[in-house]
Order: C-alpha cells, then sequence, then structure tokens
C-alpha cells in the first residue's frame, strides 16, 4: 500500500513525539525519585 507523503510524514512525526514523551515521563520519575 502506498501512503501519501503527509500521511506517512505525520506518522513518523507521530512516532518521534511518542519517543520523546516516554524520555520526558522517565526523566520526570527519576526527579521525583530524588
Amino acid at each position: 500500500m502506498q501512503l501519501p507523503p503527509a500521511s506517512r510524514n505525520s506518522n513518523e512525526f507521530c512516532d518521534v513525539g511518542h519517543v520523546r514523551i516516554k524520555e520526558m515521563i522517565r526523566t520526570l520519575e527519576a526527579n521525583a525519585r530524588k
């Protein structure tokens, strides 16, 4: 299946955003533990 460029870009953006959010949560949890 061929995705239109806009859809593919938004998909990559969502994946990157998800990783960034997970890293942010991990940092917040580490700070809360101190």
